[in-house]
């Protein structure tokens, strides 16, 4: 099993269990894992803004894969954890987001609080 460098929350780490995806493994400076999950979030930059829902698609000790119905731009930094209340939640910086079938997909990498 693949463990993170960085201290990662308890419910993230069961995504380390799934197994492993892409055809640029030994290109990727981390592996990334199959794990589809669902997740709470919300904007740092905007406190006042929505909460939202996410499914997590893929995970690795650097960032997460997730889906959410409406875009957020790249460089914003977003708060995501298992549950509305964001208990062990972690940040991530969304590095890229692409309209999909049913919502658009972020790439985003972790970030210290």
């Amino acid at each position: 099993m693949d463990q993170p460098t960085r201290s990662i929350p308890e419910w993230l780490s069961e995504g380390f269990e799934g197994e492993p995806t892409d055809s640029l493994l030994n290109k990727r400076d981390n592996v990334r894992h199959v794990w589809v999950s669902f997740a709470c979030g919300r904007t740092v930059d905007d406190p006042e803004a929505k909460s939202f829902t996410a499914k997590t698609f893929n995970v690795s000790r650097g960032g997460i894969g997730i889906v959410v119905r409406q875009p957020i731009e790249e460089g914003i930094t977003i708060e995501i954890g298992p549950d509305q209340g964001l208990t062990e939640s972690i940040r991530a910086r969304v590095m890229h987001c692409t309209q999909t079938v049913g919502g658009y997909k972020l790439g985003c990498l972790f970030v210290d609080k």
